[in-house]
């Protein structure tokens, strides 16, 4: 660019860039998510453009969750959506997104060069200390079975990167994807559904279940390995 304000921690880090948007949060709160789909309304309509990033600290229990939604327009974004299942979830949320209305009286601006607002100080900024890899190989299969047109399977992260009292952003997380597997018949496509939940302290779990695009009962011994491709990374929040 060749006007505006950088600014850099003594890492040599960019914390703020006037060119860039800075997502800050918008809303936070706890609720509590029954096993099915619980929506969470936002105390105001959030008018950014792009969806908000939505972020949980970990939770107690074996419940899963298996979806997360804004929900809204680009504009209009009003609640959002949580899927959950096995058990219900006491979910400490954060929500983040840009152009938000200044919350203090007083506070440090940046504006790009169109005069939309890129930094607010009267906000906290979404920064990043780490993240949950989506990286097949940083997950490790804890078990897992085949049964008709289908199968599940268990992992555990590699490692336990989460802090008590971090945020993820598992908003980032694609809840289902699409892939192939080998049969007698050749290939068959794969819908597979993907649960995030907590197997011990700071160490996230996923569970996916994979459906075979086939008529009931043409596959009756199922799928014969897991299906699961890299997945985006999921960013732990600074506390």
């Amino acid at each position: 660019m060749s006007f505006g304000i950088v600014v850099r921690n003594p890492g040599g880090d960019t914390l703020i860039d006037s060119k860039f948007l800075n997502y800050s949060l918008a809303a936070s709160g706890t609720a509590t998510c029954k096993v099915g789909v619980t929506n969470i309304p936002l105390p105001f309509v959030v008018s950014s453009t792009s969806p908000p990033i939505i972020c949980a600290a970990q939770w107690a229990g074996s419940g899963k969750i298996y979806g997360v939604t804004a929900s809204g327009v680009p504009g209009a974004w009003s609640y959002f959506s949580v899927r959950v299942r096995d058990a219900p979830i006491a979910l400490q949320w954060q929500v983040y997104a840009t152009d938000l209305p200044i919350a203090e009286q007083w506070a440090f601006l940046v504006n790009n060069s169109n005069g939309g607002k890129v930094f607010d100080s009267s906000r906290r900024v979404l920064t990043f200390s780490g993240e949950v890899s989506g990286v097949v190989s940083k997950w490790k299969r804890i078990g897992g079975s085949p049964y008709v047109n289908g199968r599940d399977d268990l992992y555990h992260y590699s490692s336990s990167p989460v802090a008590s009292g971090q945020y993820v952003a598992i908003g980032v997380l694609p809840f289902a994807f699409f892939g192939v597997t080998n049969s007698s018949l050749g290939q068959v496509s794969v819908v597979t559904e993907v649960g995030f939940g907590w197997a011990s302290q700071g160490t996230p779990l996923l569970y996916l279940e994979s459906f075979m695009d086939a008529p009931t009962g043409t596959f009756p011994r199922g799928i014969p390995g897991a299906v699961f491709y890299d997945l985006p990374s999921m960013p732990i929040l600074n506390i």
